[in-house]
This record gives structure tokens, C-alpha cells and sequence, in this order.
């Protein structure tokens, strides 16, 4: 009887196991054409997530994609170079020494470390960083330029440095170096 019952049993498993992996993998497939639709009504909303099986192509072209553990939303800004988001609560206030820099340069290719494309969306506000200082998705409020989010690096971006994204040469050149305070919003 042990025999005959044993086979019967490894069989119950192996299709309730099936059955967990097909069901994990449809639910999957829902969040991620959920995440690709959320996408598609808001370009500049980036899902990044470390788990292998959540991960979001931001662009079909030679398969640039990032993970992320939160959407990160990038900003554009208003006419007078404020977001929206200027008035709220900060976590902390910190001082940085802060250059520009552009998407338009000789061997840039525009794409930041996070996978925002700032050709095709030059208004987004977007700041280079240190990720041990300010880690990459984190917003930031900086007076004249408004509320941005942390989402480049750059090799000489270490410490108490940051590099603001502007969308012309010039306007980056004329920004120079300078030491200013910054709002850690989240």
C-alpha cells in the first residue's frame, strides 16, 4: 500500500509546486505590465526594484534598464525654475559645492546613471552625486533650481559635491562652482 501511495503523493507536490511557480509568475507579469503602463501615462516615473524577476526595460535600445528599490520620480521645472514640491518639509539641510554640467557634450551620451535620458527629456531636473553622501533617487531642494532628484553620478563627484544637470552648454558654463545649501526631501 506504501508503495502505490507514494507515487500518488509525489505527484500531489510536484502539482501544487507547478502550481505556486505558475501563480508567481503570472502575478509578475501583472506588475510588470502594470509598471510598464504607469510608465507609458508618465515617462519620467523610473521603477527600479534588485529582484530579478521585477525589472523594468526603460529602453528597448540595446536593453539600457536599472533597478531600483522605489520609483523615483524625476522633475521638470516651472517658468521661474522652481518645482513644485519647493515649500515641503525637508529631512535635513546640507552644504555642498555644487558645478553643472549638460547632456551635450563630446562622449556623453545622455543617459544617467539611473537610466533617465536627458535628450529626450532636457527639462528634467536631475543632479549628479555621491551616492555614500545622497543616495541615487533621492529628492532634493536647491534654491534657483528647484526640487531634483539624485540620479547621475560622476567620477569626480565624491563627498560634499554635487553636479547640477542644466540643459545648455552655456547656462552650465556660466554656472561655474559654488558652495550652497541643499534640502534633503526624501
Amino acid at each position: 500500500m506504501k508503495t502505490i501511495m507514494m507515487p500518488a503523493i509525489l505527484f500531489l507536490i510536484a502539482f501544487g509546486f507547478i502550481n505556486i511557480l505558475i501563480s508567481n509568475h503570472q502575478v509578475v507579469q501583472a506588475q510588470s505590465v502594470e509598471m510598464k503602463e504607469q510608465h507609458q501615462e508618465d515617462p519620467t516615473l523610473l521603477y527600479q526594484n534588485h529582484d530579478i524577476n521585477k525589472q523594468i526595460t526603460l529602453k528597448e535600445k540595446k536593453g539600457v534598464s536599472r533597478f531600483l528599490k522605489t520609483p523615483v520620480q524625476a522633475h521638470t521645472s516651472s517658468e521661474k525654475g522652481q518645482a513644485i514640491e519647493s515649500k515641503k518639509a525637508y529631512k535635513k539641510e546640507i552644504t555642498v559645492e555644487a558645478t553643472a554640467y549638460t547632456a551635450y557634450c563630446e562622449g556623453c551620451s545622455g543617459i544617467t546613471r539611473t537610466g533617465i535620458n536627458l535628450l529626450e527629456n532636457p527639462n528634467l531636473k536631475v543632479i549628479a552625486v555621491d551616492p555614500n553622501v545622497i543616495p541615487l533617487g533621492t529628492k532634493v531642494y536647491i534654491e534657483g533650481y528647484g526640487t531634483a532628484v539624485a540620479g547621475d553620478i560622476g567620477s569626480a563627484i565624491k563627498g560634499n559635491r554635487i553636479d547640477i544637470y542644466m540643459k545648455n552648454k552655456e547656462d552650465a558654463l556660466d554656472y561655474g562652482r559654488r558652495t550652497i545649501k541643499i534640502k534633503i526631501i526624501s
